[in-house]
């Protein structure tokens, strides 16, 4: 091998290595990025038994304002909306769709009561 054909290796190498780290790093900075584009598209609802949130572990406060999921797993409105936010749309209990619209989108809820 000679000299040039050397320095072409270690510049397609370092050259390589650079494009993988900026690659890297635009993949994390989307995968931890905090998108406030969706909202959660559950009905708030006074908590009626005592339970505790499975994102933050603390306990679910009687007359709390709550989501309760079509799973029927329980959280903090203001806990489950900061993890939508983040882009988690499953259910962290047991990986089930939550129900999300786009933020911008207007929609009207009846109550079924």
């Amino acid at each position: 091998m000679d000299l040039n054909e050397v320095f072409n290796f270690l510049l397609e190498d370092i050259v390589y290595d650079r494009i993988m780290e900026q690659s890297m790093e635009s993949h994390l900075n989307d995968l931890f990025k905090k998108k406030d584009a969706f909202l959660v598209d559950v009905a708030k609802v006074d908590n009626d038994m005592e339970d505790s949130c499975q994102i933050c572990l603390e306990v679910l406060e009687k007359d709390a304002k709550i989501f309760d999921l079509p799973c029927k797993h329980k959280f903090h409105s203001c806990c489950l909306e900061q993890s939508v936010s983040f882009q988690h749309y499953d259910c962290p209990s047991c990986r089930e769709k939550i129900p999300i619209r786009p933020k911008n989108e207007h929609v009207i809820h009846y109550n079924e009561n």
